[in-house]
């Protein structure tokens, strides 16, 4: 049976979701979202890590890590990410925006006994864990994992269910920074994507900054208009394109295709 999510669930994943596609750049927009579920689902550390598509190994260029000592981060690296159970059973790399916890495949008594509970995880120190490889398209991106203490409970059936509809739509804003680097794109030159869609000038200088990465409260101090106007020019670019989403938006000028996942009462011109 699904598991039944609050209103107040589906407003901190809203929440959650304006962040991903609020800050256009990678690493501030990674530790955001860390803070943010720090405080919103309660984790004590946590780690983005890039996959290299070739060898299906994780690449510390490019990887993001929260309350976690420099120097256990490089015994990461260097030793244990291959010695990770779930890493062992390739599950790492059979999901796409899925969440694994780390006591679902290996018993909380028997994490002692491994090489990963005895040796490395006491030098974080963290004992439950929730793992999810991010992907666009089905192919992997990053994995992204999330740690509390031994003191802590483990991750509940309801945080993995805020958490996979969260996923896509971070999958889903890693590749529009991506996508908005690789092509070096300006925001005249969004701008020009967004040409002939029947937009006021007004409204291609307001969605063309929400592409770009901006949030409400941004654009409205770049463009001298309260938050509320802003809000009304996004209305109106949404109901335009028959779209909900900033995320879908972001994909029409990106030429990425339409949103992964609808997150039931989403409204994301708020």
């Amino acid at each position: 049976m699904p598991q039944r999510l609050s209103g107040a669930d589906y407003r901190a994943i809203l929440e959650t979701v304006d962040i991903a596609h609020s800050v256009p750049d990678q690493q501030t927009m990674l530790l955001a979202i860390f803070e943010k579920l720090e405080k919103w689902i309660g984790i004590s550390s946590g780690v983005f890590l890039p996959v290299d598509c070739k060898t299906g190994e994780f690449r510390r260029e490019g990887s993001v890590k929260f309350n976690i000592d420099e120097r256990v981060y490089v015994e990461f690296f260097t030793y244990y990410a291959r010695r990770h159970p779930l890493v062992q059973r390739n599950i790492h790399l059979k999901t796409v925006n899925q969440s694994h916890r780390l006591t679902d495949f290996v018993a909380a008594s028997d994490l002692p006994d491994t090489e990963w509970g005895r040796d490395f995880q006491p030098k974080v120190p963290i004992f439950y864990e929730l793992s999810v490889n991010l992907g666009f398209r089905g192919v992997p991106m990053a994995g992204l994992a999330l740690h509390r203490k031994k003191q802590e409970c483990d991750f509940t059936k309801r945080n993995i269910a805020v958490l996979d509809i969260l996923f896509p739509h971070l999958s889903r804003s890693l590749q529009n920074i991506a996508s908005l680097k690789s092509k070096g794109l300006s925001l005249d030159c969004i701008r020009k994507k967004l040409a002939g869609l029947g937009f006021t000038p007004r409204e291609e200088e307001v969605a063309a900054l929400v592409v770009g990465g901006l949030s409400n409260r941004q654009i409205a101090e770049r463009l001298f208009i309260s938050e509320m106007t802003v809000k009304d020019h996004l209305k109106s670019i949404f109901g335009k394109l028959d779209i909900r989403r900033r995320s879908e938006l972001a994909a029409m000028a990106l030429g990425l295709g339409s949103a992964e996942i609808k997150p039931e009462s989403a409204n994301s011109v708020a």
